[in-house]
């Protein structure tokens, strides 16, 4: 016998769900529920089989559900039964841990089929839903397949983002701390890397192999380490009562911070990847999907700090909250002053602290990441204004391999075009001067792929 239980806002609708399942011998009707969080609180009763459950509910949807009982008994099976097949519910399910996605349009008789190989084990998707899984799959390695054709760089395919966005030399200069000279010979390599005549061109390029889209990098980049203050920030707002965002972001600005509040509650990852904020102050119940899915699918994207604002109060909600990448919870109503004090801890922590790190690299030899000093037992070993540069984008990487590519597009501060023979000569002098500080190789090169600290 397969105990199920049903999970869908529509009363009507459960209730005749689960009168035709009851037809069948093999499965047992445990309980019917209205949202999310009635089924989670089910299944800690009746420990179902499977649960059906539908993704668009009031205060407690499909997704909140899934990820609350997979957390809680991973060994109930989850099968998706709902109307809407479009990308990003397919994919609220799916990241949240669903066994299976059909559509309520399906005959009676392969919705019960579809019950039962759930609960053996087999993963069952609608057949639009695979085609459409199958159709995002395909365009997903589609810009990763480009990029490895071309041999591009991180830091190409962020010169080749800005260009698609229209940002001219200055304004890219600015996006990515560069000097302006620097962009100008690095567009001009990628033009000739390309074959390709001018910046619209590469804009074209670019958007057609869908290469403007933001990837995961991480805080911890060598420009993030400078030291910022209000005016460098940026902080996204979600949140769906307009009175309060603006609240808050009148309140904030007025401390020097750059805020943007949320247009569209169906693109939130697409304006963050334009906007490319510092901080997300992050509400839970959104309309269409709500904060725990979008704090999810920024992750996939980037580590900016996410600070959750909600009236709910459970424990369980923060702990949701944390687990999808959250950084901090803050309940409503809250007193803006808190709210503030709670963002420059984040960004404190986030992108200050770790300017005054040092990196030990063994015998008595540390970088200090914040003055950009070599030191060898607190004796400074005087380097030039390259090797400084080089030895900064190295020690941010460490133990990971930078390619000669990005040191030569992400370090140079200068109008001048530098070769590869100027990069063989600094890097030549930095390891002799650590090799002789230390006695042993501390720079190595990676044949084909670049250089890393030991």
């Amino acid at each position: 016998m397969i105990r199920v239980i049903i999970a869908d806002d529509i009363q009507i609708l459960r209730q005749g769900l689960a009168a035709i399942l009851s037809r069948d011998s093999e499965l047992f009707i445990a309980g019917l529920a209205a949202d999310g969080k009635e089924a989670w609180e089910l299944c800690r009763r009746e420990m179902p089989d499977v649960v059906l459950m539908d993704m668009r509910m009031p205060e407690y949807d499909g997704s909140w559900g899934i990820a609350r009982i997979k957390e809680d008994f991973p060994e109930i099976k989850i099968l998706v039964l709902t109307t809407f097949d479009d990308t990003e519910t397919v994919e609220a399910a799916v990241s949240s841990g669903a066994d299976g996605y059909i559509l309520k349009e399906m005959e009676d008789e392969r919705i019960i089929q579809s019950i039962k190989a759930v609960r053996a084990g087999i993963r069952v998707f609608g057949d639009s839903v695979f085609e459409e899984m199958r159709r995002q799959l395909t365009a997903a390695f589609q810009p990763a397949k480009v990029a490895e054709k071309m041999k591009l760089t991180g830091r190409e395919r962020e010169l080749m983002r800005c260009v698609a966005q229209g940002m001219d030399n200055k304004e890219i200069a600015a996006e990515l701390f560069l000097a302006e000279g620097t962009v100008r010979n690095n567009i001009s390599r990628l033009l000739e890397k390309l074959k390709l005549k001018d910046r619209t061109q590469l804009a074209v390029f670019t958007v057609k192999n869908r290469l403007d889209w933001q990837g995961k990098r991480s805080i911890n980049n060598a420009k993030c380490r400078k030291e910022r203050t209000g005016r460098d920030m940026k902080i996204m707002v979600v949140e769906d009562d307009r009175i309060l965002a603006r609240e808050i972001e009148g309140f904030l600005r007025k401390w020097g911070y750059e805020t943007l509040v949320a247009g569209d509650f169906r693109r939130i990852a697409e304006e963050f990847a334009c906007w490319r904020p510092q901080l997300v102050l992050m509400d839970v119940n959104l309309p269409f999907y709500d904060g725990f899915y979008w704090c999810g699918k920024i992750r996939q994207v980037s580590e900016a700090p996410i600070l959750f604002i909600s009236s709910r109060s459970d424990d369980y909600d923060k702990i949701m909250a944390i687990a999808q990448g959250g950084d901090d919870y803050v309940e409503k109503p809250f007193r803006l002053e808190l709210l503030k004090a709670k963002v420059e801890a984040i960004l404190r922590r986030t992108y200050q602290y770790k300017v005054k790190e040092q990196v030990f690299l063994g015998q008595g030899l540390s970088f200090d990441q914040g003055q950009l000093a070599l030191y060898q037992n607190g004796e400074e070993i005087l380097l030039t204004k390259l090797e400084r540069r080089v030895m900064a984008r190295l020690a941010a990487d460490r133990p990971d391999v930078v390619s000669r590519e990005e040191l030569m597009m992400d370090l140079w501060d200068t109008e001048e075009y530098v070769s590869d023979g100027t990069l063989t000569t600094v890097i030549s002098r930095l390891r002799s001067k650590l090799k002789n500080a230390c006695g042993s190789e501390v720079i190595r090169t990676k044949k084909g792929q670049g250089y890393s600290l030991s």
